[in-house]
């Protein structure tokens, strides 16, 4: 019976994959021709770059970008720093619950903690409350305006609710993995503990650091719900100003939709060239420490 269902799997696995393969690259081919002016059901068959010089030459885009990249860099280097911190205090005291309590918030999908910082930190929340309750504040709305202004601090809040259980997890993994002997000599030789951070542990961290920082960095920069349910209404995110686009009814501004899409999916492939590079280097250093 066993047998059957891995026969089942065997077959079906590889033909899942031609299709998902397929459409994926159809998608892409649409993306990309359309994004290029080519748009024959609406009688668009010319082929030009005007739609990416449009979005480039947008001050609405550039202001988007820029505010995407901000928020994007800031919550992917403060959830590394601070999770960091963390795997360093974890691991020195073994601590199992404060590891089990880390991999909670993994498994929780970002819009719960967009609720939850909607919930704590607008205007009207919980902090707030509690803040003009005890007589802080004489009037609630003289509360710092963290959320949906353009300093983005409620959505890089979010992040790093989300982000910092991450990276400390896998740097704790990271750590345990260090050979002990490494710490040894560098004590006998008497080494300082900033240099044997600085000289052993961090050098050991930084392929999975790198490695974290991308995938942290990429998922803010192309995510669609936390900066359009914590983001101010100008300048909007890129994912967002993407969709805005892409539903607009007129067909006719379909293209514009689409370079915009292209232009974060070409950010999502040089990113993943930059996650293989390192991954490779990961590799190399675990079959030393090995």
């Amino acid at each position: 019976m066993l047998n059957k269902k891995i026969k089942i799997i065997v077959m079906v696995v590889p033909a899942i994959t031609i299709i998902l393969s397929i459409l994926l690259l159809l998608s892409l081919y649409t993306g990309i021709s359309q994004s290029l002016g080519y748009f024959p059901e609406i009688g668009m068959t010319d082929i030009t770059l005007d739609f990416y010089k449009k979005i480039l030459h947008s001050k609405t885009f550039l202001l988007s970008i820029k505010f995407t990249f901000i928020y994007s860099f800031v919550s992917a280097i403060l959830s590394i720093i601070i999770g960091i911190l963390l795997s360093i205090i974890i691991n020195k005291y073994n601590s199992k619950m404060a590891e089990r309590i880390m991999n909670i918030p993994i498994v929780v999908p970002h819009m719960i903690f967009a609720l939850v910082v909607i919930q704590l930190l607008s205007q009207t929340g919980l902090v707030s409350r509690l803040v003009y309750s005890i007589g802080l504040l004489n009037n609630q709305e003289r509360f710092p305006l963290l959320l949906f202004s353009e300093n983005s601090i409620g959505i890089i809040i979010c992040y790093l609710i989300k982000e910092i259980p991450f990276v400390t997890v896998t740097l704790v993994a990271v750590l345990r993995r260090i050979n002990s002997d490494y710490y040894k000599q560098a004590r006998s030789l008497g080494a300082s503990k900033f240099n044997v951070f600085k000289k052993i542990t961090l050098p050991l961290m930084l392929p999975n650091i790198f490695y974290m920082f991308i995938i942290i960095f990429i998922y803010a920069f192309g995510d669609y719900e936390v900066p359009q349910l914590l983001g101010p209404s100008s300048p909007k995110s890129l994912a967002t100003l993407s969709y805005n686009a892409y539903t607009n009814p007129l067909l006719s501004d379909r293209p514009e939709a689409m370079a915009y899409n292209m232009v974060i999916f070409g950010i999502g492939i040089i990113s993943t060239i930059v996650m293989i590079f390192i991954f490779k280097k990961m590799v190399k250093v675990g079959e030393i420490n090995d």
